[in-house]
């Protein structure tokens, strides 16, 4: 994936090489394998990759990976000095090395240095720009993990006879699995006055009335989704309802206002100016083969908007220990932010 913008990437900063090691995202984003363990990739400024795997997964790698011919290492030997011994071997240069920081320990980042000899450079914000626009493809897999999410929420609204929180993200945690997907965060259930913390941690205790946030997102083919729906669990006030709908109207409003060449920044303040200092998080982030990608929607964000870009719109307000409101939509952009998740987002209503 994008082998060549790398590569562009590379030569415009004068790098030799860029350097990726284990559950690092951009191995999975380059060699389309998940769960590489123990493995490395070396992208050269020019020339074809370098993808080094254990022995055990050396069958896998040569069936599934885009980067054809990777090469066994024994873990006996470490990694560094197998690289060090390639690099040579193919002649290429290594003084000037990218990495991924926001991916590496001090710890892991000085065991490299000592291994292979060379002067390192983060490249961790340009490697979320370059997997920020989407390709067909990258496109197909987080359609289909929209509709496997949509599918579980809708599930779990048209047969709510749950006890507890757990019962409800067992539900929809289970429905994934059923589906081929694995979870792309862990889901969060917050009922009643839960529902004030925005990352509560959902828990096996009976579900609470009042509003409940349903935070879910699944991972298919190494590409997620995400989205929050709102219900409401017994009868809502009047007051309720208006506070509901006037977060839906400014997450509607956000997604009609995003558009190729705005700023993040600016579709987040004119969020953040309707609901107040009740909205106490950013308006949304990027979704690709990470949860939180490139863009990232804050009040003072200059990320630009592009097409082919798909992240989340999700305005919520919170009263401290009462209630929390929160609406959410994966959305691709083309000449407009078309959303991809379509569960209902009338307030729905659960007698309990």
């Amino acid at each position: 994936m994008k082998l060549k913008e790398m590569q562009k990437l590379l030569k415009k900063k004068k790098l030799d090489m860029a350097l990726f090691f284990a559950d690092d995202p951009n191995i999975y984003y380059f060699t389309q394998m998940q769960y590489l363990n123990f493995s490395a990739l070396c992208i050269p400024s020019e020339g074809y990759p370098i993808l080094a795997v254990p022995k055990m997964d050396m069958a896998r790698a040569r069936s599934e990976s885009r980067i054809k011919k990777p090469v066994c290492f024994e873990k006996k030997k470490k990694i560094t000095s197998f690289l060090s011994e390639q690099l040579e071997k193919r002649k290429v240069r290594h003084e000037r090395i990218g990495i991924n920081k926001a991916h590496m320990t001090v710890m892991h980042l000085s065991r490299i240095k000592k291994g292979l000899k060379g002067r390192y450079y983060d490249i961790s914000e340009e490697c979320k720009q370059i997997r920020g626009m989407k390709h067909q493809e990258e496109i197909r897999h987080i359609r289909k993990a929209c509709r496997i999410a949509d599918s579980a929420m809708q599930m779990v609204i048209n047969n709510f006879r749950f006890s507890t929180e757990t019962d409800v993200e067992a539900a929809l945690d289970f429905y994934a699995k059923q589906q081929g997907a694995d979870l792309a965060f862990k889901t969060i259930v917050a009922s009643g006055k839960n529902s004030s913390f925005p990352h509560h941690t959902t828990k096996h205790k009976k579900l609470q009335k009042g509003f409940c946030i349903i935070d879910y997102g699944v991972r298919y083919k190494g590409y997620c989704s995400d989205m929050t729906r709102t219900l409401y669990l017994g009868r809502p006030t009047r007051k309720e309802r208006e506070q509901y709908h006037k977060v839906l109207n400014v997450q509607e409003k956000a997604i009609l206002t995003a558009e190729p060449g705005k700023t993040c920044g600016e579709i987040d303040r004119a969020a953040r100016n309707s609901l107040g200092e009740r909205f106490t998080h950013g308006l949304g982030h990027g979704v690709g083969v990470e949860i939180h990608e490139y863009p990232s929607f804050g009040p003072e964000s200059r990320d630009r908007l592009e097409k082919d870009m798909v992240f989340t719109i999700e305005p919520g307000i919170y009263m401290n220990g009462r209630f929390g409101i929160r609406i959410e939509d994966t959305v691709l952009l083309r000449d407009r932010a078309v959303p991809l998740t379509k569960t209902t987002k009338e307030l729905v209503t659960i007698r309990i």
